[in-house]
């Protein structure tokens, strides 16, 4: 009796273990789908017509093993296939990295219930053509419309943009350093 009775408490032990762990999968899959859509919603913004990304993590396989491990698909309307993250030029890598920022920040916001008046960007413009700042510029603009919110973008170019509320210019020269605000 001693033995079936442990073998028992090891299937029933088994049983809700396999239980939990399909509870988080369900939970980090649908995580994922939110942030595939926020995420998307961004692209185009962002100057990616057409383009996708698509997330995954933690597949079970057919022979009951949990496939560990997260995953980024990058689809665009040029390629009938995916295609790695690595093969996209610096340009589109940011934009997807941008995108991506975007839509993990929104998804924390909604997940956690809460707004922050202000959003920070370092460095965005890194690696961008004249048209992708153009295409970033307008985005954040929108973005701190429609959120209500302040964005303030921390770069080494200067950027002419008509969408500002104002710039501040910090100047280091040999007698130290200033702010110009306009």
């Amino acid at each position: 009796q001693g033995l079936e009775h442990h073998q028992q408490r090891q299937s029933l032990y088994g049983f809700w273990i396999r239980g939990f762990k399909e509870l988080r999968l369900q939970q980090i899959a649908d995580a994922l789908d939110e942030l595939e859509v926020e995420v998307n919603s961004s692209l185009a913004e962002l100057g990616l017509d057409g383009w996708e990304l698509r997330f995954d993590v933690d597949r079970e396989t057919k022979a009951g093993n949990v496939q560990r491990g997260f995953s980024v698909t990058v689809l665009s309307p040029a390629n009938a296939k995916p295609v790695p993250w690595e093969s996209w030029s610096g340009g589109e890598q940011q934009r997807l990295r941008l995108a991506g920022n975007m839509g993990l920040a929104n998804l924390i916001r909604t997940r956690m219930g809460v707004t922050f008046p202000l959003e920070v960007w370092d460095e965005p413009t890194k690696g961008l053509s004249p048209e992708g700042v153009r295409d970033l510029l307008a985005c954040l603009e929108r973005r701190a419309r429609v959120e209500g919110r302040q964005i303030w973008i921390i770069d080494h170019t200067a950027h002419n943009f008509g969408g500002f509320a104002s710039t501040a210019t910090i100047i280091k020269d040999r007698n130290g350093s200033r702010i110009e605000q306009s």
